[in-house]
């Protein structure tokens, strides 16, 4: 979390003012600004003053690492005596950084305030108390190659002064510039980078006080998630640290089948292989296989009452032709009742959304872990072109909405040589049926979910659909962002 301290430079009558600096945190990011300028009678002086904490600013680090700050020296003091032809005076700051933070720090410098219409002033001129006359900032923001000062003006750059001979404009709030970015943790004593404040005056100039101020930001770098080993422990960090098409295999450590997770151009990740997992005899019942002529119910039948419908069942697609060529992994296909881990019951409306899943999170069926499940079912589209289904339809070049002909009207990237790498594993009725014809998928609705073939698509709002028919699984996680 960082803060602002403002350190004021004054000189009043020549006379020196000898005050204290404290400006170490303990923070994320810190914020420190640095001078202001005054001039009197020939002299113009920069002395830091006491900090003034202002509120904090929340930052996320996934490490929280420490960072720690220090403004040096305490009590810096530029004198300047004008001449006609102008003079050059020049001093230094030094910013300390400490910082644990396993890939290192950023250190900017900007003007302290942005520009806005009630204070249309450029913030980085040094103004006099008159609020008319200044001593202005330089004019090489635009180019970024350093020049010299040019009379009654002001400027900085990165070294000690007895390095630097040409000097670079504050740059704006809005457009800060970076001064060090290191990759690893500073050593022990710290990081020290050092600027070098520049002023030129003639006699032109009016007497009085100048002020401004500078915002130096020491900020830790941001650290990468740890890379997943499982499909348990895939977060939605680690979805957001991924680009688009990057694909990762991770075991689903229930039975160690292997599963491949892309992150698609809705920013979700997406399983592109279908879930494979038999969680055998489970409080909620015991997922087994209907014979042909069965339906996916408790007695085989279609008889729609709770009691038949409401129970896990579960199909090998993997015995038809299709799915054992050799390069086709059809996975499982269940029914409402076990896609949902037992949540989604007859009983729902069809446009209920089920709380739990049989996806590889943490959580036991019947009982799911809402509050901390990460992999979810894709949500249905209700006609909209919405959804997960149909808004990555969309995004992939398609309507949202039913279509037919690829690629003319329906994308391709469902198919299974393409992104989506969907699969016709067909579906479950009284028989596997559709097999190398068509793919069906859950959505986390008892109806809206998704039916392609090689030449038509409903993108999650196919809805010819019971909850005693057996269609595929797959699973999402969405980034922070878009964490719905």
């Amino acid at each position: 979390m960082p803060k602002n301290t403002d350190q004021t430079l004054n000189l009043r009558n020549n006379q020196q003012i000898h005050p204290r600096l404290i400006s170490v945190f303990r923070l994320s990011a810190v914020f420190l600004s640095c001078f202001a300028l005054a001039f009197l009678c020939g002299a113009l002086s920069f002395i830091p003053q006491p900090s003034n904490a202002e509120s904090p600013v929340n930052l996320t680090v996934a490490a929280e690492p420490s960072l720690a700050s220090a403004l040096s020296p305490s009590n810096l003091e530029i004198t300047i005596n004008p001449t006609p032809t102008g003079t050059q005076v020049t001093g230094e700051l030094a910013v300390t950084v400490i910082t644990d933070n396993p890939t290192g720090y950023k250190l900017t410098m900007s003007a302290k305030d942005p520009t806005t219409v009630a204070n249309p002033t450029n913030v980085t001129n040094l103004v006099h108390t008159n609020g008319t006359d200044k001593i202005t900032n330089m004019t090489n923001s635009t180019t970024g190659v350093a020049s010299a000062l040019q009379n009654n003006t002001w400027g900085y750059n990165k070294g000690t002064k007895n390095t630097v001979t040409t000097f670079l404009s504050v740059p704006a709030y809005n457009n800060p510039i970076q001064l060090t970015n290191t990759a690893t943790p500073t050593p022990t004593a710290g990081d020290k980078t050092t600027i070098t404040i520049g002023a030129k005056a003639d006699t032109n100039i009016a007497a009085g006080d100048y002020s401004g101020a500078i915002t130096l930001t020491a900020t830790a770098n941001y650290v990468p998630p740890a890379t997943p080993t499982t499909m348990q422990n895939f977060t939605p960090e680690y979805c957001s640290y991924m680009n688009t098409g990057d694909t990762i295999t991770l075991p689903d450590a229930r039975n160690n089948e292997l599963y491949r997770v892309r992150k698609m151009p809705d920013n979700k990740c997406w399983m592109i292989d279908n879930l494979k997992y038999n969680p055998g005899n489970t409080p909620i019942g015991n997922y087994t296989q209907p014979s042909s002529g069965q339906y996916m119910t408790a007695d085989g039948t279609y008889a729609t009452n709770t009691d038949n419908i409401d129970v896990p069942r579960l199909a090998d697609p993997n015995t038809s032709t299709y799915c054992i060529n050799g390069t086709i992994n059809c996975g499982y296909i269940y029914n409402w009742y076990g896609a949902t881990y037992g949540t989604g019951l007859y009983a729902d409306d069809y446009y209920t959304v089920a709380p739990g899943n049989i996806c590889p999170n943490n959580n036991n069926p019947g009982n799911p872990d809402t509050a901390n499940m990460v992999w979810k079912l894709p949500s249905g589209n209700t006609g909209s072109g919405g959804g997960d289904f149909g808004t990555l339809d969309q995004l992939m070049g398609g309507t949202g909405l039913y279509q037919t002909d690829i690629p003319t009207h329906m994308s391709s990237n469902w198919l299974s040589s393409e992104s989506w790498s969907g699969v016709f594993s067909g579906y479950w009725n009284s028989d596997l049926n559709d097999s190398g014809i068509m793919g069906y998928y859950w959505s986390s609705m008892k109806v809206h979910g998704l039916m392609f073939s090689g030449n038509n698509i409903f993108p999650g709002n196919f809805s010819y659909i019971n909850p005693y028919f057996g269609f595929s699984v797959r699973c999402i996680v969405s980034s922070p962002a878009n964490n719905q």
